[in-house]
């Protein structure tokens, strides 16, 4: 044992305890990027997840934009029915109404009519009243004075 380098030895023993050191922090080191990469992998599953459930509130909020849409087209159309409809009811009663007013206007008329020629025959008929009125006193006149002339035949 006397050609055993002590030194050598314990530089060797330095230089092995430096690797093994160095073995360890390498080992430490990949541990820690692993657990990085799996942070990392997580961290971009976690991503996957957020942007999935993105696009599908995205999808939703489409639909319902749609469904919208939809029900605002179909609530319109249905005031435009209603409208079209309340309108032809209008225009039917007016245009019943205005015949009706037609109508009576004429049978106004009509009456009007019908009242004056009644008048013009009354006032006829209340002339010749008043001409055979008229008549039967001077008709009365002549017999009173015919009964008069008869009295004095007799009496005389």
């Amino acid at each position: 044992m006397s050609n055993v380098n002590f030194k050598q030895v314990a530089e060797d023993v330095r230089n092995l305890s430096r690797v093994f050191d160095s073995v360890r922090t390498l080992g430490e080191t990949l541990d820690a990027i692993g657990s990085i990469e799996q942070v990392e992998r997580a961290a971009n599953d976690r991503r996957a997840k957020a942007i999935a459930a993105a696009e599908q509130a995205k999808a939703a909020l489409a639909a319902a934009e749609q469904e919208v849409a939809d029900a605002k087209a179909k609530a319109k159309s249905v005031v435009t029915a209603t409208s079209d409809k309340a309108d032809a009811i209008v225009s039917a009663a007016e245009a019943e109404a205005a015949r009706r007013v037609s109508d009576a206007e004429q049978r106004e008329a009509q009456e009007a009519a019908r009242v004056a020629e009644l008048r013009k025959e009354a006032n006829e008929a209340a002339k010749l009243t008043a001409v055979k009125r008229d008549e039967f006193l001077a008709f009365e006149q002549k017999i009173e004075k015919l009964k008069s002339q008869a009295a004095k035949l007799i009496g005389e």
